[in-house]
């Protein structure tokens, strides 16, 4: 009966044991294995595979680079991609196979913000953590600390731009026209405000619907007070509506936007109607003299036979930034999660990420113009 009961009472020793090394191991980079394998979610068909598309480009890339200097603590990252459709069901099944079916170490993606927001709860109640690369609804990292996204929230790009327009280029009028979106009223709220704070006035505020074809009453009401500068945050489709509308009834303003118009489709959609349009955009510009940014250049072009955008660059630093966690975390045997909230100053292609508190995220951004079908830096 003793050996029974010494029996039994080790059986309880081993069984609290097991149970302290999985608790303490939750969100921690995992040791076992021949590989790293890192979950992607993104949208790789539909009509929003083109930004899904050249994200894996700039993934592999890093994948390639970092496994040729020798993988993590000399193990390779495998990337095992799941497709989101940009639809939030799809994006959830997605994760739940990464999960519970390829037991990823951590997942990157998904690209917007209403997918990453359908499984971002799921990630911080299994404490696996999640990264997403362009993701800019300001809930993200609201919802707990396994959430992160390194791109800048709306309403950080929209107090970013209302700087500039008060401090460098010295405008105190505006009016503001804005699509019916979430994300775009944080952008619009937060360059009010911070207008307002630095000693500017709108004169006139309209929202309007989303497929919004029409802007010519709103139009006529901006061109009646004449403010200095018309702030546009929106979907490329009504930008180039409102640039093309503006151009015809000969609105003097000067038209400023958000990143969502970083696309070269601009060009050819709004043809001479963008000309001198203002836009908040990526640290990213392709034709950057960035030492780092041209080896990045390199690179891609010379695996791909084309030239980078934006969404590869911000494919390329996810991964990097990730790896760099990952490592950390292995090196001092601490959570991921706790490794990627210490990224200070991380110097990437797309400019440089600090994670604050709270995991909020500050972001390089830069101003652009357009000139001659190009986007150009705003000196």
């Amino acid at each position: 009966m003793k050996k029974l009961i010494l029996k039994i009472a080790e059986y309880k020793l081993v069984l609290i044991s097991v149970v302290f090394l999985v608790i303490f191991s939750v969100g921690c980079a995992k040791k076992d294995g021949k590989e790293i394998k890192i979950g992607v979610i993104a949208p790789l068909t539909g009509d929003a595979a083109i930004y899904g598309t050249a994200l894996k480009k700039g993934l592999d890339l890093a994948k390639d680079t970092i496994n040729s200097d020798g993988g993590i603590q000399g193990k390779n990252i495998l990337l095992i991609y799941e497709d989101s459709q940009a639809d939030p069901k799809t994006a959830v099944s997605a994760f739940n196979k990464l999960l519970y079916v390829d037991k990823v170490s951590l997942i990157i993606g998904d690209m917007f913000s209403s997918t990453t927001l359908s499984f971002a709860p799921l990630a911080q109640k299994n404490k696996i953590l999640l990264l997403s690369p362009t993701a800019s609804a300001e809930e993200i990292p609201k919802i707990g600390d396994f959430v992160f996204s390194i791109y800048p929230s709306d309403s950080y790009e929209g107090r970013f731009t209302a700087k500039f327009v008060s401090s460098k280029i010295h405008k105190k009028t505006a009016a503001v026209i804005c699509v019916q979106a979430t994300a775009m009223f944080a952008a619009k709220n937060s360059f009010i405000r911070t207008f307002s704070e630095s000693g500017g006035k709108v004169l006139i505020e309209e929202v309007y619907p989303p497929k919004t074809n029409d802007f010519r009453s709103i139009l006529t009401k901006i061109k009646n007070v004449n403010p200095e500068v018309v702030y546009i945050p929106g979907y490329l489709e009504e930008i180039v509506k409102i640039l093309k509308q503006a151009k015809e009834m000969d609105v003097k303003s000067q038209f400023i936007t958000i990143s969502t118009a970083y696309d070269e489709a601009l060009f050819s959609l709004a043809g001479d109607a963008a000309k001198g349009l203002i836009l908040s955009a990526p640290f990213f510009v392709k034709s950057s003299k960035n030492p780092q940014i041209s080896k990045f250049n390199e690179f891609f072009e010379k695996k791909y036979g084309e030239v980078p955008n934006v969404w590869a660059a911000y494919g390329y630093d996810a991964l990097n930034i990730a790896s760099k966690a990952y490592k950390n975390s292995l090196t001092n045997n601490t959570p991921l999660n706790v490794e990627l909230n210490k990224i200070r100053n991380y110097s990437g292609v797309t400019g440089k990420t600090t994670f604050l508190k709270n995991r909020i995220v500050k972001k390089q951004l830069r101003i652009m113009m357009v000139n001659d079908n190009n986007f150009i830096a705003h000196r």
